[in-house]
């Protein structure tokens, strides 16, 4: 049979071009592979699951074990190395039987003795006959996501034990404010010795301050929406200073420098109370070996705003209060990011991180900004500006 070579030419033609489209595809579609694995943070993991090798590892693995990814090609159990002892019974275990989708949640313990927590996924790959021909493993590190969490709950359980406290405080309250009665009585009767009427009021003046101290508290530990009017800055901080001074305890002198003049602004003083509460405890734990602790009060003048102005995009304030301790200082890595929620330079089991994003929250729902200096051994200065109130 005689073939045509044009005919000829032509089918060769059109099966080269076939393959060289299909080959192109698929160099395509391995490149957009390699991308996509080699640009995430994700662990991706290809395993033969008949000899259990490692058939690929992404580049992320080195990141997030902080081990060369080549041991695994070598050694495909290296991985497990880095698990925490404690998590061994939560690892993968891949075989040829692998025939569903199965996660599990582990620490890791990265050479330089850092932790992290692993989602570790891995799905089974079919082929034609329907036997499991590979699987495909990724590893996330959710530390983050796991920290996040662990804050959520430490505030929903301060939320309810700030419940719990602002009830029984509104108790005790009820209890003072008989007692109160009381001894107003006692001490109005005519037929008490001059003594006795002075022990009468000396225990009438003690149960009143009491009364002070719980009515702080429930301003402190209240839930309701705060309501913001005309404010004697310098009364907010004579009102609550027995709290201030009993919360930073008695190694620790407390120094007032409060403006002569009444420094009005516009806001709640509950919220302002938070705010004072929460650096005194930043400050007390600034200074374990005692030092002191130092509220001011004054009228900025136009140098001082522009010297430490928080955001200068908006009106200055012209009210300053200054808070500052003779503490160990904020390291200055840190300075930019102590406002953030849930940043801490604290053991993360007994802070949650919260105080100065509250405080900076609350400074702003004031419309007012706020500065901090601080040196390492040389303590540190919070200062907030305040609008006035006419």
């Amino acid at each position: 049979m005689n073939h045509d070579p044009i005919q000829s030419t032509t089918d060769q033609r059109g099966l080269s071009g076939s393959h060289l489209q299909t080959k192109n595809i698929l160099a395509e579609a391995n490149d957009r592979f390699g991308q996509l694995a080699e640009n995430n943070d994700d662990v991706l993991w290809l395993i033969d699951p008949a000899s259990g090798k490692v058939q690929y590892v992404s580049p992320s693995f080195e990141k997030v074990w902080g081990r060369p990814s080549a041991d695994l090609y070598t050694n495909p159990g290296a991985w497990i190395d880095s698990v925490h002892p404690d998590d061994f019974k939560c690892i993968p275990h891949d075989s040829a039987t692998h025939r569903r989708i199965n996660r599990h949640q582990y620490r890791l313990v990265r050479p330089n003795k850092t932790e992290c927590w692993i989602s570790d996924t891995s799905y089974p790959v079919l082929n034609n006959r329907g036997e499991v021909c590979k699987i495909v493993r990724i590893a996330r590190d959710i530390s983050n996501i796991r920290f996040f969490e662990e804050q959520i709950r430490k505030l929903q359980k301060m939320k309810s034990i700030c419940q719990f406290v602002s009830g029984t405080v509104h108790d005790f309250n009820n209890i003072l404010s008989v007692l109160l009665m009381q001894t107003n009585l006692l001490a109005a009767m005519e037929d008490l010795l001059p003594k006795q009427h002075n022990l009468a009021c000396e225990i009438t003046k003690t149960v009143e301050r009491a009364s002070g101290l719980v009515r702080q508290l429930l301003l402190y530990s209240r839930l309701k929406s705060p309501q913001k009017q005309k404010q004697d800055l310098n009364a907010i901080i004579s009102g609550f200073s027995p709290i201030l001074e009993r919360v930073v305890g008695p190694g620790i002198q407390v120094r007032y420098t409060l403006a002569e003049q009444s420094l009005s602004i516009q806001a709640d003083s509950g919220m302002i109370e938070q705010v004072l509460m929460n650096l005194a405890v930043n400050a007390r734990d600034a200074m374990p070996r005692g030092g002191q602790f130092t509220i001011e009060t004054s009228r900025a003048s136009p140098g001082e705003l522009n010297a430490h102005h928080y955001d200068k995009s908006r009106l200055a304030p012209d009210i300053c209060l200054s808070v500052s301790d003779t503490g160990i200082g904020i390291p200055p890595e840190c300075l930019p990011h102590i406002f953030e929620p849930f940043f801490t330079t604290k053991d993360s089991d007994t802070d949650t991180g919260i105080g100065l994003f509250t405080v900076s929250s609350i400074v702003q729902y004031h419309h007012g900004r706020v500065n901090v200096e601080s040196a390492i051994g040389r303590g540190t200065i919070f200062r907030l500006h305040f609008p006035s109130a006419y």
